[in-house]
């Protein structure tokens, strides 16, 4: 008799057992200039952690999926004391996304949704080619839409050319499935041109220009 008690007071006491409280993140991805999802794209998932009553600011990884043929996503994990977390989101046709929230955005009752618009890789390789050399000419070339916020990223501006370098080639990373404008003249003939062209994804794009 003793025996049935004690376990039907251990049955019990599994039973009470609660489960952790978990946040379910859903979500999708897609091209921004097309609107065409983005299927394997990679989504890594980190948060700060309040340890007592100290903030380690440091974000810890906590773990990653990939999105499916139809560009969704899913994630669940465990609620702790924290603060932050981030999203970082990686695709190798496309230029990561990182993105940081505050915890208290998030809910355990509900499915909680973040997407996101991820910009295609693209390149745009400029030539330009002095073929009637004048002494003391320039050939200003405005470059737009230029790609910025990356490493290997040029700047938006204007690059003068001088008749010292009748031959020069740059190549830019830019935004895939968009145009490429520039403006581009010679000083002494007080000319100015400008022109766009589109970029296809995960190409580069030639434009040349002989003067």
């Amino acid at each position: 008799m003793k025996y049935l008690i004690l376990l039907s007071l251990f049955t019990i006491s599994i039973s009470c057992k609660k489960e952790p409280l978990q946040y379910k993140i859903i979500g999708s991805i897609i091209n921004v200039n097309t609107t065409n999802t983005v299927a394997n794209a990679k989504l890594k998932f980190y948060q700060t952690v309040v340890n007592g009553n100290a903030l380690n600011p440091n974000f810890i990884y906590i773990g990653s999926t990939i999105t499916n043929s139809t560009g969704e996503y899913s994630f669940r994990f465990d609620r702790e004391k924290s603060d932050e977390f981030k999203i970082e989101v990686e695709h190798e046709e496309f230029y990561n996304q990182t993105e940081m929230y505050s915890f208290s955005l998030l809910s355990t009752q509900n499915e909680n949704n973040f997407s996101f618009k991820l910009e295609s890789k693209s390149w745009i390789k400029v030539r330009l080619l002095n073929t009637f050399v004048e002494t003391n000419e320039i050939l200003n070339f405005y470059k737009h839409n230029l790609k910025e916020d990356c490493i290997t990223c040029c700047a938006n501006g204007n690059v003068a050319i001088p008749y010292t370098i009748p031959d020069t080639t740059f190549i830019c990373p830019v935004v895939g499935d968009k145009y490429f404008k520039y403006t581009y003249g010679e000083v002494l003939a007080n000319s100015s041109t400008t022109d766009s062209v589109l970029c296809q994804q995960n190409d580069t794009t030639e434009v040349f220009i002989q003067y």
